[in-house]
């Protein structure tokens, strides 16, 4: 039983880092062809971890035998695995279709939207040729950015864009952004 306690409590786990960092495969550059909520997302498989775990800790504990628990457990892991596929894949699909990749916005200008503490996560508007988008966004150097800074984009970890305060920008208007 504490074998899948142990996995339960890793999936979980894993499920937490996936609500803060976002695809935990993108944050970690592990490319695995899933992407996008596929059915070899980290959040799926960590959706599956702890179902696996948690339907084994209760197959065991109400006495079932090694092998209906590890089949019980098995079955709750692929049913979860594929309903939160299914369910992330909907999620994925209700995005318009103008969305672009984050991996495009490196490079780019943005304007503070939501101050970004030394420590934490604010929000950064880009805005684009044919649209204008809002993102989770961090400080690249650790200082803190006030709200309507111009910023640059340095990095995207996961859905998380890493940022640094531009020089001499300060007064740029949204429309003198960079768009490639």
């Amino acid at each position: 039983m504490i074998f899948y306690l142990a996995v339960a409590g890793l999936g979980l786990v894993l499920l937490l880092l996936s609500i803060i960092f976002g695809e935990l495969f993108d944050f970690l550059d592990v490319d695995v062809g899933g992407g996008d909520g596929g059915p070899i997302s980290g959040t799926v498989v960590a959706a599956g971890m702890a179902a696996f775990g948690s339907a084994g800790a209760l197959a065991t504990n109400y006495g079932w035998g090694v092998l209906l628990s590890a089949g019980t457990a098995v079955a709750a892991a692929v049913a979860f695995g594929a309903l939160s596929a299914w369910v992330l894949a909907a999620l994925y699909r209700q995005t318009g279709g103008t969305d672009t990749a984050l991996s495009g916005f490196q490079g780019r200008l943005g304007q503070v939207t939501t101050s970004i503490p030394a420590a934490g996560p604010g929000e950064v508007m880009v805005t684009g040729v044919d649209t204008t988008v809002h993102r989770i966004a961090r400080s690249a150097n650790g200082q803190a950015i006030t709200v309507g800074s111009i910023v640059r984009i340095v990095d995207v970890i996961g859905s998380t864009l890493v940022v640094e305060a531009t020089r001499g920008d300060a007064d740029a208007a949204p429309e003198r952004m960079e768009t490639s």
